[in-house]
């Protein structure tokens, strides 16, 4: 139970943050999904239905989770680092407060990896922020079994190759 509400925690932070966000840079239009891209299920991981998530899958094993959200048009404009630390803020003593660039989907992109705690709970937090066509993209692993974390990054970091944006 404990792990459902971190779960539904940090899916509330991202989703909500996105729209926090907007305190950083004017709304000029409504929130809208991309529809078009899309990612592969990590071998064994199940798929999941989670709010505001375009994608979440869940390892059995370990009950990490993968997902993904979009946004397009509301943050065309704004630096991908300052909404990347926009969301992050929510995630106590995060380890990582600089991002390392990467090329993700043939464009830049910023990822922070590391620890911190939601609602108490210690976590292993891997977040990749990236944009094309005037969208932006996240895509995080969030963990609490800490002792599986190498192989969840793993996974990961295959799922991120996975990533397919027309």
């Amino acid at each position: 139970m404990k792990i459902l509400i971190l779960r539904l925690s940090f899916l509330m932070i991202v989703g909500g943050c996105l729209s926090a966000c907007s305190l950083l840079i004017p709304e000029t239009s409504k929130d809208k999904k991309f529809t078009g891209y899309q990612v592969e299920r990590p071998k064994g991981w199940k798929k999941t239905a989670k709010a505001n998530a375009d994608y979440a899958f869940t390892n059995p094993q370990s009950a990490a989770i993968i997902f993904t959200n979009s946004i397009c048009d509301k943050y065309a404009q704004a630096r991908l680092t300052d909404l990347g630390k926009n969301i992050l803020r929510s995630v106590d003593k995060f380890s990582a407060p600089t991002p390392h660039k990467m090329e993700l989907a043939k464009r830049m992109a910023y990822r922070w990896t590391g620890q911190g705690f939601l609602d108490g709970v210690p976590v292993n937090l891997d977040y990749v922020i990236v944009r094309k066509n005037n969208c932006v993209f996240d895509l995080v692993l969030i963990a609490t079994e800490l002792e599986l974390w190498p192989q969840d990054q793993a996974t990961f970091n295959q799922f991120l190759t996975s990533l397919k944006i027309p």
